[in-house]
Order: structure tokens, then C-alpha cells, then sequence
């Protein structure tokens, strides 16, 4: 019962995603990624500023 369906599924599908596939074998398109420097600031952005501080500011 299963035989004649998983021959139906290679003989069909298989070489239907070879076709419709997006990118050829050997991967996707290439990423760029930020490097460490960026993180860096992204996370030392929270304790620094560049105007002065309001006064008043409670301090926990």
C-alpha cells in the first residue's frame, strides 16, 4: 500500500523542487552580519548619553 505512494512521491516531487528550487546547490544568498564592534555599541548605548543629565534624576 505505501510502496506504490513513495514511488509516486519520488517519481513526482523529487524532481519538481529541483526545478521550483530558489537557489542553486551550494547554499543561499550570503548574509551579512554585523561584527563585534556593532553589538558592542548596541549594548553600551543604554548607559551612555550625549546631552547632559536632567536633574533631579532619582537614583535608585
Amino acid at each position: 500500500m505505501a510502496g506504490p505512494v513513495v514511488v509516486g512521491y519520488l517519481v513526482l516531487v523529487e524532481p519538481a523542487k529541483k526545478v521550483f528550487s530558489a537557489f542553486p546547490e551550494g547554499g543561499g544568498p550570503a548574509v551579512r552580519r554585523r561584527g563585534h564592534a556593532h553589538h558592542a555599541r548596541r549594548r553600551a548605548s543604554r548607559l551612555s548619553h550625549t546631552g547632559p543629565l536632567p536633574s533631579g534624576a532619582a537614583r535608585p
